[in-house]
């Protein structure tokens, strides 16, 4: 066969099966481009769903706080007095009132001595406005809030609740009413059954590296035969506290009456040889808290907590010797 009868033979070839030869080389090409085409929808659809729910959402009724918003801390002055808490002998005294974030949450005003303490300047500006909480609702028992924030004190009745942004934390908020405006820190929680990791969350701790110190105090039976003081600031006995208070499960007493549950009751009995120890955990971000650590009761127990195991026991008794 010569290139003649090649070209007589092709062009005896049918007109359909060519076109179906160019049409199936052509489908693929479509459904490629089509799939891709697809593909970049979906990518930019999951971008801009990304970017939605990353953006900084506005909440109902939030009041705008301009660039260059200044204000000086005012302290609130509670409508009723506490007469548990509130005193007028001390001239430092800061008057007690609260607010309640999270139906469990208490968070107290603090004097501007003490924000000063916490390294804080008396001056509000726009930057130090963090995330918007809410309005205060007037609530009549802490105990059955009405909504988050919240407080018994009507002096604080719809002023505006902001997290404090320099603290980078949750340990404290800005309270701000027509006329004035206050700083309120963390003060603990309104019911018991709170794990140790929920306050540590709070306080803006996530491992031993945000603690700076523990000091403590050992005293005997009476609470004041003084046995030992010191401070610890030793790193690996820093992550050990850390590792094992991070991991306390806090007890929710079930009882009808007030009063300690059984397990706890059943080992006070057999308490013979007290020793309470009481330990300031301070935090390089300037707060702290206080825990009460009890080594002879039960297999060890910190106060709100369920005890601890023999072997964190031996490594806690170790660290406050």
């Amino acid at each position: 066969m010569n290139s003649k009868d090649l070209l007589n033979i092709l062009g005896e070839i049918d007109d359909k099966y060519i076109l179906d030869v160019e049409y199936k080389t052509i489908l693929p090409l479509k459904i490629v481009k089509i799939v891709s085409l697809v593909a970049s929808i979906c990518l930019v659809s999951l971008v801009i769903l990304f970017a939605i729910q990353n953006y900084p959402q506005v909440k109902e009724n939030q009041p705008v706080i301009n660039d260059n918003f200044e204000i000086d801390v005012s302290l609130f002055t509670p409508s009723a007095k506490d007469p548990d808490l509130d005193s007028t002998k001390d001239p430092q005294y800061t008057p007690h009132i609260d607010v309640i974030i999270n139906g469990n949450q208490i968070y107290t005003q603090i004097s501007i001595d003490k924000l000063k303490e916490l390294g804080f300047k008396p001056t509000l500006h726009s930057s130090d406005f963090g995330e918007y909480i809410g309005t205060v609702s007037i609530t009549n028992s802490y105990k059955s809030p009405t909504q988050s924030p919240c407080s018994t004190d009507t002096v604080l009745a719809n002023s505006n609740v902001y997290y404090y942004a320099p603290i980078n934390c949750q340990s404290m908020i800005i309270v701000q009413s027509d006329t004035l405006c206050s700083v309120f820190a963390f003060d603990g929680f309104i019911d018991d059954g709170h794990n140790m990791s929920e306050l540590y969350s709070i306080l803006g701790v996530k491992s031993s590296n945000d603690i700076e110190s523990m000091e403590f105090y050992a005293k005997g039976v009476t609470h004041k035969d003084f046995i030992n003081h010191g401070t610890i600031t030793e790193v690996n006995d820093v992550k050990t506290f850390f590792s094992i208070t991070n991991s306390l499960i806090g007890y929710k007493n079930e009882s009808p009456h007030l009063g300690t549950p059984d397990w706890l009751d059943d080992a006070l009995r057999n308490y013979d040889e007290r020793l309470y120890i009481d330990i300031t955990v301070k935090l390089y971000n300037g707060l702290s808290f206080e825990i009460q650590y009890q080594p002879n009761l039960g297999t060890g127990y910190i106060d709100g907590y369920f005890f601890l195991t023999k072997e964190q026991n031996v490594k806690l008794k170790e660290i406050f010797k």
